[in-house]
């Protein structure tokens, strides 16, 4: 999940258009590591490898959706400071 953080850190030091900021990042920690456990507990539960797995792609889906909307504000809301 660390090297997912690189990208827009690497980003920032190579064009000017990456602006984020340490709350972006302890922010974009939080939602990786959320789901990381997220992820976990719902693994530990003992469902099935199918269930397991559609919940997964849920749970991956939600992640998207919530780093999408954070970091351009594709829907409005105000988390995305728009």
């Amino acid at each position: 999940m660390l090297a997912l953080l690189f990208i827009p850190f690497v980003g920032m030091h190579l064009s000017s258009e990456i602006n984020w900021s340490n709350t972006d990042f302890a922010i974009a920690t939080i939602v990786l590591y959320g789901a990381g456990i997220a992820y976990e507990v719902i693994r530990t539960i003992g469902i099935t490898p199918r269930q397991r797995l559609f919940t997964g792609i849920a749970l991956a889906l939600a992640l998207c959706v919530c780093w999408v909307e954070l970091a351009v504000g594709v829907f409005g809301t105000p988390f995305a400071g728009s």
